[in-house]
């Protein structure tokens, strides 16, 4: 199977989600959007960087640039973090099927600060097709910002 993260790139659990998709036989794309590249050394994991460099009305850009890459490398899954930022880039550019990944302030603590971070989350949940929760605060939490959720979120440790 060809999965595809949209992630930040820089994390040790990213890293260990790549390497084991990779021992469990799958063909693993990360995809980061962060402004420097981060050292990403997981060996057999295709590791693109893209980050246009534009401050102003950068979303646009990025999405189509996520897109032509999502077609070619042609995913079987699409995976993303912090449904707040990568989440929400990944869940505009209508690949399906995406699975989003909250990890614990960016689900529990962003959404609240503007109404404009609630919208994010909010659509990135919407159109996600399922919602791995890594608690269940976390859980409870999507449940809250997006009550029709609770089909699609699956508590995962």
């Amino acid at each position: 199977m060809k999965l595809a993260f949209v992630t930040p790139g820089n994390s040790v659990h990213e890293r260990r989600i790549a390497a084991k998709a990779i021992e469990r036989g799958h063909e693993v794309c990360v995809i980061s959007t962060r402004h420097t590249r981060p050292a990403f050394d997981v060996p057999e994991v295709k590791f693109l960087h893209y980050h246009p460099g534009i401050r102003r009305l950068r979303t646009l850009p990025i999405v189509f640039h996520l897109r032509r890459m999502l077609r070619e490398f042609g995913p079987d899954l699409l995976l993303s973090s912090m449904p707040v930022s990568d989440g929400f880039l990944a869940a505009l550019t209508g690949f399906h099927p995406h699975v989003t990944r909250p990890w614990g302030t960016d689900i529990l603590h962003v959404p609240y600060t503007s109404r404009w971070m609630r919208m994010r989350t909010q659509l990135t949940l919407r159109k996600a097709d399922m919602v791995l929760c890594l608690s269940t605060e976390i859980q409870d939490t999507v449940h809250d910002l997006l009550p029709h959720s609770v089909s699609k979120t699956r508590f995962h440790d």
